[in-house]
C-alpha cells in the first residue's frame, strides 16, 4: 500500500513517540529514580501512564481481544480479586489504595503483551535495562551518596533504586533480557553482550546473595531449556525440577544461615526469613480461605502484623516470601488462582520452546525460574508498580505457539530492521 512520504512520516514519527513512552513506563515500573523522585510528582507520572495506556488499549483495541482472547486469563482474574478483597478487607482504604495500583499496572501489561510482538517487547525491554544498567553504573561510580548503601549494607550498590535488592531483582532480568538478544537476529549483537557483561557486573556490584544465586541459576537453566527442543524431553523435565530445587535451597541457604551472613554483607537481624513464616502461619490459619485482603496483613501496629512485630527483634513490612504473602492477603482462592495461572503460563512457555528454534522463545521460562527465586525470600507477586507482575501478565498473554505472529513487527515500526523502503508486514498482535 502506497503512502505518501509526509504521511509515512508522521505514522513514523507517532509510532516513535508511543515507543518512547513504553521505554519510560518500563523504567518507571523498574521504581528507577524512586528515592530521587517521589511523592505527589511520581504518583502522578504514574497516573499518567495508567491514564495513556487506557487510551492505546483503546486505540488498539482489535490487538488487546485478540491477546485476551488467546492469551492466559488467570492473572487478570487474580487481579479482580485482589479488588473485590475490598470488600472484606480488614483495612478497605489500604486495600483500595494498592489496588489502584495494580490495576494501573496491569492496565500497561495489557497494553505492552498485545500491542508489541514478542520479539518487539524484548528489545524495548533491552532498550529499557540498556538505560537503567547506564545509570546505576553512573550512580555506583559518580554519584556514590546515592547510588552505594551504608550502615549494615555498607558499600552494596542500589544504583538508582531504593534497595541493593531492589537493584538485583532488575539487573538480574537484564541478564536474561540482553542474553537472549544477543542469541537473537538483531543486527547489533555486540551491544547485547555489552548490556549482559555490565548486567552481570552489576549484579556482583549489589552484593545480594539471592541476586547472585538468582543469575547463575538462570544461566544453568539455559542449556537445559533449550534441551526441550529434543525428544528427550523426561530427562529435561527432571533437570529442570533438579536445578530450580537447587536455585530455590541456594537462595534460601544464603538468606538464613549464619554462616554466610559475613561473607554476604548480610546481617542475621534483617535477613532470618523461617523465624517470621513461622509466626505468620497461625494468623493465616485464622482466614485461610479469602485472607486479610489485598495488602492488608502487613498495616504496621493496627493488624496481624502487630504480633509478628512484638516477637521479632526487627520491623518487617512484608513477609519476604511471595508465595505466603499472597496466601496471607486473598487466602487459598488468591493462591489457587495464581498456581493454576502459574501452571498454565509454564505448559505455555514449554511449548513455545519445544516448537520453535529462536532464542527469544527462551524467554518465558527464563523469566518464570527468575520469579520464582525472587519470591522465596522477597515479595514480589502481585504487587502494583512493579517489573516482576508487568512481564508476568505480559508474558501470560503470549498466545499459543500455533498462533504466534513469529517475526512479525508493529507495522512501519522504528525497530523494524528491514528495508525502510519496503512497507513491513502488519502485526494482529
Amino acid at each position: 500500500m502506497y503512502l505518501h512520504p509526509l504521511i509515512r512520516s508522521a505514522v513514523r514519527l507517532s509510532l516513535g513517540l508511543e515507543q518512547a513512552f513504553t521505554v519510560f513506563a518500563l523504567l518507571m515500573f523498574t521504581g528507577a529514580f524512586e528515592m530521587q523522585f517521589k511523592g505527589g510528582l511520581r504518583d502522578l507520572s504514574y497516573f499518567a501512564i495508567y491514564g495513556a495506556s487506557f487510551c492505546f488499549i483503546l486505540a488498539h483495541w482489535k490487538k488487546c481481544a485478540r491477546g485476551l482472547f488467546l492469551g492466559g486469563k488467570f492473572p487478570l482474574i487474580l487481579v479482580l480479586v485482589a479488588v473485590a478483597s475490598f470488600f472484606w478487607s480488614i483495612e478497605p482504604p489500604t486495600t483500595q489504595k494498592f489496588a489502584r495500583e495494580l490495576v494501573g499496572t496491569t492496565l500497561f501489561a495489557l497494553y505492552f503483551g498485545t500491542r508489541y510482538t514478542y520479539k518487539e517487547q524484548l528489545r524495548l525491554l533491552g532498550f529499557t535495562f540498556g538505560l537503567a544498567g547506564f545509570f546505576c553504573l553512573l550512580y555506583g561510580f559518580g554519584l556514590r551518596n546515592y547510588g552505594v548503601m551504608s550502615g549494615v549494607h555498607g558499600g552494596a550498590w542500589r544504583g538508582i533504586y531504593r534497595h541493593k535488592n531492589a537493584m538485583a531483582t532488575q539487573v538480574v532480568l537484564a541478564t536474561a533480557v540482553f542474553w537472549v538478544l544477543a542469541h537473537s537476529d538483531i543486527k547489533k549483537r555486540w551491544v547485547a553482550w555489552l548490556g549482559f557483561f555490565l548486567s552481570v557486573f552489576l549484579v556482583f556490584q549489589t552484593k545480594s546473595g539471592g541476586g547472585r544465586v538468582g543469575f547463575l541459576t538462570v544461566m544453568m537453566m539455559v542449556p537445559i531449556l533449550q534441551g526441550l527442543r529434543f525428544r528427550y524431553g523426561m530427562v529435561m523435565y527432571f533437570l529442570i525440577v533438579t536445578v530450580l530445587s537447587g536455585g530455590v535451597a541456594g537462595t534460601l541457604f544464603v538468606d538464613n544461615l549464619d554462616a554466610f551472613f559475613e561473607a554476604l554483607d548480610k546481617s542475621p537481624d534483617l535477613s532470618g526469613r523461617v523465624p517470621l513464616w513461622k509466626l505468620m502461619f497461625p494468623l493465616m490459619a485464622q482466614k485461610p480461605w479469602l485472607g486479610y485482603g489485598f495488602k492488608s496483613f502487613w498495616i504496621s501496629w493496627r493488624g496481624p502484623s502487630a504480633v509478628i512485630w512484638r516477637n521479632v527483634r526487627w520491623r518487617p513490612l512484608y513477609g519476604h516470601n511471595g508465595f505466603i504473602d499472597l496466601t496471607a492477603e486473598l487466602g487459598f482462592l488468591g493462591l489457587g488462582i495464581f498456581l493454576i495461572g502459574f501452571i498454565l503460563t509454564i505448559k505455555r512457555g514449554v511449548s513455545w520452546i519445544h516448537y520453535t528454534r529462536t532464542a527469544e522463545s527462551l524467554w518465558p521460562m527464563m523469566f518464570i525460574t527468575i520469579l520464582i527465586l525472587n519470591n522465596i525470600s522477597e515479595t514480589r507477586l502481585l504487587v502494583g508498580n512493579s517489573m516482576p507482575w508487568l512481564l508476568y501478565v505480559s508474558i501470560s498473554l503470549w498466545p499459543p505457539v500455533q498462533y504466534a505472529d513469529v517475526g512479525r513487527q508493529t507495522e512501519l515500526s522504528p525497530l523494524a530492521e528491514g528495508n525502510e523502503d519496503e512497507e513491513p508486514a502488519r502485526s494482529n498482535r
